[in-house]
């Protein structure tokens, strides 16, 4: 009871009360002048508070009777037959702790990610040492639920992305309260490049313990002379401790932070750029990184937590505001730490920025290597073109493609992007499905297939341009190449004529893939009435021998040939070709007593068998309709 009652003084110095040897705190008390608790009576004025140890129980009413005249407001009313909460159940499985229940509090508005913030922001309101162990949980509950299970209660933990973290500078007098996660540097961050189409770079992060008494004397601008001894390190005769880290991200692109760190988090609800100050284990503020007056577009990676006891020091004058949310700004106290803080932030920013400097050496290196494999290769794709144009001599042929590789510089350059692009009506999925798992499985990464029907395919979503853009980038500004699923249902889309008239105004028909359902299906722009070998045979589709090769063939392992020239420029690892079946006779597969099948390349029958058989019949049926 003599705990509660100190609890809910407003306006009292609780440090200052004689405390009985059996109510010794086992922990220095948070706070100073018991404001926080209005906080909660704001939230509800229908609080209430349920506490036992083993030496007994209790239960009360925290009531604000709005009389701002009386000292002892709030107040405490003991309820005999204990505090009403639909959370009982849990609370007794506990041998001791405190049950606060704040009813009918106001939620309306708030969407599953401001609840989901919520843990993160009260666990922000402790130091982190204080955290390691989950002594504080949170539920909420609805009018309309029942009553909640412990599974429903989630740990009020801190959500720092530690692992996301490219340098920290850190302080700390016992080492054993530093951050398990920053304790060793032997930690690779991922940085996404600059430059589109580059790989993320993989760095070693920095973590240095810091010394404040490096910077004392540079932070005393703008202080009273004398106040600091730079020696001993004091501020009229006390102490000057800085602890904590302060650290610079990575990266704040969520989908490549959370790579590094599942814990990375930044929306209107949570934001990690910042620094947050606490004195005595409590949260004092969590703006001060605002209040430095830093503007360089590094300050926005920047996190951290200190803790600066100087401001709230015994002995010396109480320099918290009137309503008690900051300080006073033109105390030395609050100087010094904003000095301080600022200098470790400005090493911090340029040791960012020569990170990044160092990473656009690297892209240039990475660039310029690109553009010459870019322009070998393209080399060897037009010495290819050429050579089918028998009327030309050699000696001719081989002038030209010299001629054109020289003029590829500047501002014209060979593609390094190189792409498959399987255009498709989405009708036809079980067949590009095929196709395009049978390539994942091979090893080709989405980047490396555009196709639109993939479960994975959200960039396309994302995307702000339009589709027709989308498809343009697609076909014509990175080296794709064409595969053209034919069939009527493309030949009703406008989408697909839109990809297939681009397809051919930019390339050679010998350098566009076909499978069609039906010959008729394959426009004659896109075939020159060469012979084609359609899947429809006889109102069937069956995966024959003669299939099997081609797609192999005509289709696949032109692909994966195409991909490799692109993972010859990117220094990439190579894709495994194809398999195509060289098969016995039918006399010699019944005196052995095995079927086709046994000799098709097993990746290719096993994903025709899962992509293409189970909807084949309704497909079917459908196209003959």
């Amino acid at each position: 009871m003599v705990d509660l009652e100190r609890y809910v003084k407003v306006g009292h110095d609780k440090r200052t009360d004689e405390v009985d040897s059996q109510y010794e705190y086992r922990n220095p008390p948070m706070g100073r002048k018991g404001i926080g608790k209005l906080a909660v009576l704001y939230l509800s004025n229908d609080v209430h508070i349920r506490t036992k140890t083993l030496a007994g129980h209790s239960s009360w009413l925290l009531k604000n009777p709005g009389d701002a005249a009386r000292d002892d407001v709030p107040s405490l009313i003991p309820l005999e037959d204990g505090a009403p909460s639909r959370c009982l159940n849990v609370w007794q499985q506990l041998r001791t702790g405190t049950l606060l229940t704040m009813n009918n509090v106001n939620l309306t508005g708030y969407g599953d990610e401001a609840i989901n913030a919520l843990s993160r922001r009260l666990a922000n309101q402790f130091v982190l040492s204080s955290m390691e162990k989950p002594q504080r949980v949170l539920v909420f509950v609805d009018k309309e639920s029942g009553r909640p299970s412990i599974e429903d209660f989630v740990d009020v933990r801190k959500g720092v992305a530690f692992w996301n973290l490219a340098g920290v500078k850190k302080f700390y007098s016992r080492p054993e309260s530093c951050p398990s996660e920053l304790r060793s540097a032997s930690h690779e961050v991922l940085i996404p490049p600059k430059q589109k189409g580059l790989e993320n770079h993989r760095e070693l992060r920095k973590v240095e313990s810091f010394d404040i008494g490096s910077i004392l004397q540079d932070a005393l601008v703008g202080m009273a002379p004398g106040a600091v001894n730079v020696e001993d390190c004091t501020y009229l005769g006390k102490k000057i401790s800085l602890e904590g880290w302060i650290g610079f991200h990575a990266t704040i692109n969520k989908q490549v932070a959370q790579i590094n760190d599942e814990r990375f988090s930044k929306n209107r609800f949570y934001n990690p750029n910042q620094i947050r100050v606490y004195v005595r284990n409590k949260l004092a503020t969590e703006d001060l990184l605002s209040q430095l007056g830093l503007t360089a577009s590094y300050v926005n990676y920047i996190e951290g937590e200190v803790s600066f006891n100087l401001l709230d020091e015994d002995g010396l004058p109480d320099i918290a505001t009137s309503n008690r949310q900051d300080f006073n700004d033109h105390d030395d106290r609050v100087i010094l730490l904003r000095n301080l803080v600022r200098l470790i932030v400005q090493q911090l920013m340029r040791d960012r920025s020569d990170m990044m400097q160092h990473l656009d050496e690297l892209e240039g290196i990475s660039r310029e290597e690109k553009r010459r494999a870019g322009k070998k290769v393209f080399s060897d794709q037009f010495g290819r073109e050429l050579a089918s144009f028998s009327q030309i001599d050699p000696a001719t042929r081989e002038e030209i493609r010299s001629l054109a590789v020289k003029k590829i510089r500047g501002s014209v350059e060979a593609k390094n992007q190189f792409r498959v692009f399987i255009s498709h009506a989405s009708k036809d999925k079980i067949f590009t499905d095929f196709i395009y798992y049978l390539l994942r499985s091979r090893g080709a990464s989405d980047q490396e297939i555009f196709y639109t029907s993939s479960e994975t395919a959200t960039d396309l979503y994302g995307s702000i341009d339009p589709l027709p853009e989308v498809l343009r980038e697609n076909i014509c500004d990175v080296n794709s190449q064409m595969l053209y699923f034919m069939s009527r249902n493309f030949m009703d889309s406008s989408y697909c004529l839109f990809e297939g008239g681009a397809g051919w105004a930019t390339r050679g028909i010998g350098d566009i893939l076909r499978i069609g359902v039906e010959y008729s299906d394959i426009p004659e722009m896109l075939s020159m009435l060469r012979p084609e070998h359609p899947l429809m045979a006889g109102g069937k589709v069956e995966l024959t021998p003669k299939t099997h090769n081609y797609l192999i063939e005509y289709v696949l392992n032109p692909i994966i040939r195409h991909l490799n020239e692109g993972r010859s420029v990117s220094g990439g690892v190579a894709l495994l070709p194809f398999q195509s079946g060289a098969f016995p006779t039918p006399l010699e597969m019944g005196r052995a007593g095995v079927s086709y099948r046994d000799f098709y390349d097993s990746d290719v029958l096993e994903h025709w068998k899962s992509y293409i058989e189970p909807g084949l019949s309704t497909y079917l049926d459908g196209y003959k309709i």
